[in-house]
């Protein structure tokens, strides 16, 4: 396959996978962050780099978040949210940080690959990438790029999608980023 044909095609999943994020989805989870007096993100391998992007950005847009497992991250409690992305929804450590979140009273949202898994039952709020368990990849799309890519971009599609969202609606501009994140 050349180059532009495969640059064609990711551009092609990725603006399919865009047009199945659910402005309702996104506009539950803006609102359950505005709610929340912090953000604590938690997954594992892959997800973990994708929602530590995402945490990062929260954290330039004002909100006080944290990536669980970091020397900084302080305990969670009522008001909390806790953010969690698991393409399987089975990440055990990540169940974990489900169940010991909601006993502190904390909000939980799953972004998850199979809604009826694990994690997916048991969050308070679930965003479902639909994802097609026989061919593990998110459905309705082939897997012309590498597989990993593919499982990897669903997930960051939300995400990025859920930021521009917010940033959007409000006035965040260049100089208020850096003026806010400088040391």
């Amino acid at each position: 396959m050349n180059p532009q044909t495969l640059i064609k095609s990711i551009l092609d999943e990725n603006r399919k996978l865009l047009a199945m994020v659910s402005k309702e989805e996104v506009d539950h989870l803006i609102e359950g962050l505005d709610k929340a007096d912090r953000i604590f993100c938690a997954a594992q391998g892959r997800s973990g780099y994708i929602l530590r992007s995402f945490c990062m950005r929260l954290m330039q847009l004002g909100y006080p978040s944290f990536f669980v497992g970091e020397t900084i991250t302080p305990g969670i409690g009522k008001r909390d949210m806790l953010i969690v992305l698991s393409g399987s929804g089975q990440t055990i450590l990540t169940q974990e940080w489900v169940r010991v979140a909601q006993q502190q009273g904390a909000t939980t949202v799953g972004v998850i690959g199979i809604e009826d898994s694990p994690i997916g039952v048991s969050s308070i709020t679930v965003s479902a990438l639909q994802q097609d368990q026989r061919r593990n990849f998110p459905m309705g799309l082939t897997a012309s790029s590498h597989l990993g890519l593919c499982l990897s971009r669903r997930p960051l599609s939300y995400l990025n999608q859920s930021y521009w969202h917010y940033t959007r609606g409000r006035e965040v501009t260049l100089k208020q980023y850096w003026t806010d994140t400088q040391i």
